[in-house]
């Protein structure tokens, strides 16, 4: 199950790397087809909950998106970030059926992309990106990574306090 999730999300690199390159349409097919792969496997799915996820990730990133210069550069950014948002609402499914341990990695190597690529649009002079913008450039890391950084990072506080929940409601059933 995790090399399930593994591949998807290499599936959503490649699809990105198609996006940010001009195939937009062949992006989204690629992350529509992760997503239904995903959702083909796990028999389980909550189609309602699938949908609050997803709208939820859209309304807000949409949001942002239309007040850049994002879709002026790149054709089918609306129709991208719909895919974008229907395979993070899918791998928020598969998130809580995992333990802390084994989502903690795929975090750390989220929020290290991040701050890397964060550091390196800062460094970049400004000149070199002067009708796209820095802002942009840094709405554009976001668009990226947030949607599959805040489900894991929801994920694992959820987890976390559930856990010491739990551990406190043993202490106080141990001490009476």
């Amino acid at each position: 199950m995790k090399r399930l999730l593994i591949y998807n999300y290499w599936t959503m690199i490649f699809a990105w790397c198609m996006y940010l390159n001009g195939w937009s349409l062949f992006g989204t097919a690629a992350g529509i087809l992760a997503g239904v792969l995903l959702l083909a496997v796990k028999s389980e799915a909550d189609p309602w909950r699938i949908a609050v996820v997803g709208v939820l990730m859209y309304c807000p990133i949409l949001l942002a998106l239309s007040f850049s210069r994002i879709p002026f550069f790149f054709s089918g950014s609306y129709f991208f970030l719909a895919a974008v948002c229907l395979n993070t609402a899918v791998v928020n499914e598969y998130l809580y059926l995992f333990r802390v341990k084994a989502i903690m990695p795929v975090l750390v190597i989220m929020l290290i992309s991040i701050g890397v690529l964060t550091v390196l649009i800062g460094l970049l002079p400004s000149g070199l990106y002067a009708l796209f913008g820095k802002p942009n450039l840094y709405l554009m890391d976001a668009f990226i990574f947030l949607p599959y950084l805040i489900p894991a990072a929801a994920c694992v506080i959820y987890k976390t306090c559930l856990l010491h929940a739990s551990e406190g409601r043993q202490k106080k059933s141990l001490l009476q």
